[in-house]
């Protein structure tokens, strides 16, 4: 491309930044890029197709990314049928693998003052108790740029002065990429195919998700990585999938203080899928402000609910968490920032708990439907009282 002012040049190449203008990390790329850009002229014939090809791939991608990022969200979105495969593939990867988002980091641009650059990121993530740069890529090949990309986020976010100005309170310690493959069209049995799982790339971990409607079967390749072939009637070499019913797990956690701070207790009530009362718990916990008991309570309930059931069975249940402060459960569904630094504490530790449970939701619940827990908190705080005056 001319460029014919430096006005034109710095808009399509970079951004600015308080007054000072940082190229793009994705246009530093491409001229990595450009040899595999040369071959793909190349194959393709002409300028002219290749760039109706690039420009269609462009735009179906830049669709299945916007609806991606909604779904990653939790927001509700009208979903085109042509992609519908791809979403329900992607919102069943979300809930195996309880993959969080934080919605304020979606699309926010990010930028290093040490190296000079700056980008637009997909979204922060938390999967495994981690919290990692999450990249959704479209194209169907991947390339030695992704991870060059993603590790120029990361690099970013761990200069404090930049975390400071992006109201990051948390560490940022990795990154993942996670491959939306575009429509294609399967002619013939292939094997070739990426579907949802995990593996390994370069220092990435690599999210693969595909679209392909008709296929229904999968086979491990080793690595981690899985392929699926069309349907045939010979398809005996391939484990077909399974819609595993998960176990249910239903919490309410309250936790209050008489004093904020001060004397401080937690209730904890466990129940089944039937609504059958497992078991309930009140405890003293010592001086503390409201918003820590209640971080407290949802701790403790995680330790008691896998402590019941057990290590294995935990790992196959699905757990409904139920707590009266909105605040607390915005926090922990990613909706709200932590900003108290006496709380990341306990933030990171509901976070880590997250891996032994299949998927952990956490739910706002009024104090009137949340009674039992908020006795079990007067009645520990009452007999504190009682003992501390005898």
């Amino acid at each position: 491309m001319r460029y014919t002012t430096r006005e034109q040049f710095e808009k399509e190449n970079g951004y600015e930044i308080d007054g000072v203008w940082f190229p793009r990390v994705t246009r530093i790329l491409e001229i990595k890029a450009k040899p595999g850009l040369d071959r793909f002229l190349r194959e393709v014939g002409d300028y002219t197709s290749a760039e109706t090809i690039k420009v269609k791939s462009a735009q179906e991608g830049s669709r299945i990314h916007e609806v991606a990022e909604r779904i990653l969200a939790g927001g509700e979105i009208d979903v085109p049928e042509e992609i519908r495969p791809a979403m329900d593939s992607l919102s069943s990867l979300v809930r195996e693998r309880g993959i969080i988002v934080f919605p304020e980091f979606i699309e926010r641009r990010v930028w290093s003052e040490r190296h000079r650059y700056a980008g637009t990121i997909d979204s922060l993530a938390m999967i495994g108790g981690k919290i990692g740069v999450l990249d959704i890529k479209t194209s169907h090949g991947f390339y030695p740029e992704f991870n060059l990309q993603t590790a120029a986020y990361v690099s970013a976010f761990q200069e404090i002065v930049v975390r400071k100005a992006l109201g990051c309170s948390f560490s940022v310690e990795t990154r993942w990429i996670l491959k939306i493959n575009q429509h294609v069209e399967c002619m013939a049995v292939t094997n070739g195919v990426r579907w949802s799982g995990m593996s390994t790339s370069g220092s990435s971990r690599i999210i693969f998700t595909a679209i392909f409607a008709r296929f229904s079967a999968q086979k491990y390749c080793g690595n981690g990585r899985m392929s699926i072939g069309c349907e045939n009637p010979d398809m005996s070499k391939y484990a077909l999938m399974k819609d595993t019913p998960s176990k249910k797990i239903i919490i309410y956690t309250d936790g209050g203080s008489r004093g904020n701070p001060g004397p401080a207790a937690i209730g904890v009530v466990i129940v089944d899928t039937f609504g059958n009362r497992k078991k309930e718990y009140g405890k003293a916990i010592g001086v503390r402000t409201n918003n820590e008991a209640e971080y407290e309570a949802v701790c403790f309930s995680l330790a008691k609910a896998k402590a019941l059931v057990g290590g294995k069975e935990a790992k196959e249940s699905v757990v409904e968490l139920y707590v009266d402060s909105e605040l607390v459960a915005r926090q922990l569904g990613g909706r709200y920032k932590v900003e108290e630094e006496r709380l990341f504490p306990y933030f990171m530790k509901v976070w880590n708990a997250r891996i032994d449970f299949k998927l952990i939701s956490f739910h706002h619940v009024p104090r009137e439907k949340n009674r039992e827990a908020d006795r079990l908190v007067n009645e520990a705080l009452d007999q504190e009282a009682h003992t501390l005056f005898q």
